[in-house]
């Protein structure tokens, strides 16, 4: 970025700009051309959430439910994903439905998580949309909140690998190793496994 970029982005982010807080935000969270600061960028995420800037807003729900650069507190990290995905913002969309499907926060609700995970792949952002696909072969293959279907998972997961995303190929070539090894059946890995 350089160092004038650097400190013009710095300058925005003070006037108040919400997008140049959330890319400073970000720049604090991973070390980039800064020394890695989490209560600074937590501090930034907070102020560009509260101007509604949707990545700003999901990124301050990570914060939360992990605890970086504030303590941990699943009520706010849900709240704050599911405020991202209103504003259709897929990775929010994905969370949302994480925390149904494994019932964090919220009662497990296969169908809710379903219906968030369909979503996040309906959403424009591709990295969303190929987890969103991967989320939605799971569900089929185990038949969770979704008729159980092989073939339909691996419609899914085929989606989810041309769209980039590793699990979805991952879950691909397990599934399609399976039916080459045992010819016609299918053996189907336990929940626990996946």
């Amino acid at each position: 970025m350089g160092k004038h970029k650097l400190e013009a982005l710095r300058t925005a982010a003070n006037n108040g700009d919400p997008q140049a807080q959330y890319q400073l935000a970000m720049r604090y969270i991973y070390g980039d051309e800064v020394e890695e600061d989490n209560d600074l960028a937590f501090s930034l995420l907070t102020s560009a959430a509260s101007k509604d800037h949707a990545e700003a807003i999901y990124n301050l729900a990570i914060c939360y439910h992990y605890g970086y650069g504030t303590e941990p507190d699943l009520e706010k990290a849900y709240a704050l994903y599911r405020k991202s995905a209103h504003m259709g913002y897929g990775k929010g969309c994905a969370m949302v439905g994480e925390f149904y499907y494994n019932g964090v926060y919220v009662a497990r609700d296969y169908r809710q998580a379903v219906l968030w995970f369909q979503r996040a792949a309906d959403s424009g952002d591709i990295a969303a949309v190929a987890y969103g696909q991967f989320l939605l072969g799971r569900c089929c293959e185990l038949g969770n909140g979704l008729s159980q279907s092989t073939e339909v998972a691996m419609e899914w997961y085929r989606k989810s690998a041309d769209n980039g995303d590793s699990r979805g190929k991952a879950a691909l070539t397990r599934l399609t190793g399976q039916r080459r090894n045992n010819g016609n059946s299918t053996i189907f890995e336990t929940k626990e496994n996946l």
